[in-house]
C-alpha cells in the first residue's frame, strides 16, 4: 500500500485547483484498454485505488510489485479539461509539448514552430516567468550547448569522443561518462510461428555480434546488456 499526500495550494495553468480527482482521472485513463499506452499494465497491478480526501490518494497492490513507486512518477492530467474528451485530439496532446501540469508561472516556447508555440508549464507563480526552449533535434541542441545556451545534455558517441575534445569545451563544461538508462533490444512477434520456436530466437541472438555493434556504432561507449537495468553506480569523475 502506498499513500500519496498531494501538495496543497497547487493550481493548473488556468487557475483550477489540482486535487486527488485529477490523479484518479489519470489512473482510470491509464488502465482503460482504449488508451494507447505501453504503461497501462503497471497500473492494472493496483488492486484498490482510493481517494482519501482532496489531497490524499492511496493505492493498494494485491502482491509485491517492484516498480510500483516509480510507476507513479508520470504526468497527471487535468480532469476538468479532459474528462469526456478525446485525448488524442486534445490540444494538450500536441507532439513534444507534453500535458498541462499543475503549476503556474513559467512559459514554455516551442522553438520548432513558426512564431513559437506557447503554454504555461513549470514552477509556482511567485517565481519569475522564463522561457523554456523545447529542442527536439539532438544536433541543434548540441549547437546550443556549444554556444552556451544550454546548460547540460546527453551526448551522442561522436559528440562525446571527438566533437567535445577541445580546450574551449572543457573550459565551459565537465563531461561525465556512465551507462544510460536506455537500451536497445530485439523484440520477437510470438504470434508468428517462426518465432514461437525458442531455438530460432536463440540462434538470432547468438548470431549477432553485440560487441562489434558497440565498438563501431557506439565507438566503444556501451556495454552488452544482461537485463533492463544497469548495475553502473552513476556518473564517473569528470573527463
Amino acid at each position: 500500500m502506498i499513500t500519496f499526500h498531494l501538495r496543497k495550494g497547487v493550481a493548473w495553468h488556468d487557475g483550477a485547483p489540482f486535487t486527488a480527482a485529477d490523479v484518479e482521472f489519470t489512473y482510470k485513463v491509464m488502465i482503460d484498454p482504449k488508451t494507447p499506452t505501453a504503461y497501462g499494465e503497471d497500473f492494472r497491478q493496483v488492486k484498490k485505488f482510493e481517494v482519501v480526501d482532496p489531497a490524499t490518494v492511496r493505492v493498494t497492490y494485491g502482491k509485491p510489485f517492484a516498480p510500483a513507486l516509480a510507476s507513479w512518477g508520470f504526468s497527471v492530467m487535468p480532469k476538468h479539461l479532459l474528462a469526456g474528451k478525446d485525448l488524442a485530439s486534445s490540444p494538450l496532446a500536441r507532439p513534444r509539448s507534453g500535458p498541462a501540469v499543475p503549476l503556474q508561472g513559467v512559459e514554455a516556447r516551442r522553438e520548432d514552430r513558426p512564431g513559437g508555440e506557447r503554454g504555461l508549464l513549470g514552477r509556482p507563480s511567485e517565481h519569475r516567468p522564463r522561457h523554456l526552449p523545447i529542442i527536439p533535434d539532438n544536433a541543434t541542441m548540441f549547437l546550443e550547448l556549444r554556444a552556451g545556451s544550454v546548460d547540460m545534455m546527453g551526448l551522442e558517441p561522436l559528440q562525446y569522443t571527438r566533437q567535445t575534445d577541445t580546450d574551449a569545451f572543457r573550459a565551459k563544461y565537465n563531461k561525465y561518462r556512465y551507462l544510460a538508462s536506455g537500451y536497445s533490444y530485439l523484440g520477437f512477434n510470438l504470434n508468428l510461428p517462426l518465432f514461437q520456436d525458442k531455438r530460432v530466437r536463440q540462434a538470432l541472438s547468438h548470431a549477432i555480434n553485440k560487441q562489434e555493434i558497440i565498438d563501431i556504432v557506439l565507438l566503444g561507449l556501451g556495454r552488452e546488456a544482461t537485463g533492463p537495468t544497469s548495475r553502473e553506480p552513476g556518473p564517473t569523475t569528470p573527463t
